[in-house]
């Protein structure tokens, strides 16, 4: 698997204390209302919740908050942009699955092997809307910075994203109950 090399924008504690647990809090509702268990939820520096489905699927899933999206998608926008960083939570994911696939395979353990699923959920400043995008789609999506003629030497100009256009079909946008607490 080929790593990308970047540049990261400096983390800003402020706005991850802000928004992290409250958008962790919608996402993990809104999926046990949809027959999810949560397995884990703990903070790991990898993705913000893993899931088992009632069919059996385990998903794990990573959450941001795009705090310039108000009540609506601005239809100027044409892609959702997440950070190249988070191809390491794709590798990691590569690397725990195959490893999990392996170990039951080798172990004559078929019935254990199950589907799996990683997730990047992008929700709006109000945890109100989001978007769905598969790692597959994220993975395929094209990598560039971010053009922007206002402010030329702001540092997240010279982080890559991925851009996923927001008319393909694998991704999807969803309605969310808000939670407050």
């Amino acid at each position: 698997m080929l790593t990308r090399r970047h540049q990261n924008r400096r983390f800003n504690r402020l706005s991850y204390m802000a928004n992290d647990g409250k958008a962790k809090a919608v996402l993990k509702k809104y999926l046990i209302s949809r027959d999810h268990k949560v397995t884990s939820d703990t903070e790991n520096y990898l993705w913000d919740l893993s899931t088992i489905a009632d069919s059996g699927c385990v998903s794990f899933w990573e959450v941001e908050v795009k705090n310039q999206w108000g009540k609506v998608w601005n239809d100027n926008w044409k892609e959702v942009r997440i950070p190249q960083r988070k191809q390491r939570l794709i590798d990691k994911f590569y690397h725990e699955t195959n490893n999990a696939k392996e170990f039951a395979q080798d172990n004559n353990l078929e019935e254990f092997i199950k589907p799996y699923q990683l997730t990047f959920v992008v929700l709006n400043r109000h945890l109100d809307q989001g978007w769905f995008i598969p790692h597959d789609v994220l993975e395929k999506s094209p990598v560039q910075t971010i053009q922007n003629s206002r402010h030329v030497d702001a540092p997240h100009l010279k982080e890559p994203f991925f851009h996923v256009d927001v008319k393909n079909e694998d991704i999807y946008k969803l309605e969310l109950d808000r939670m407050d607490g």
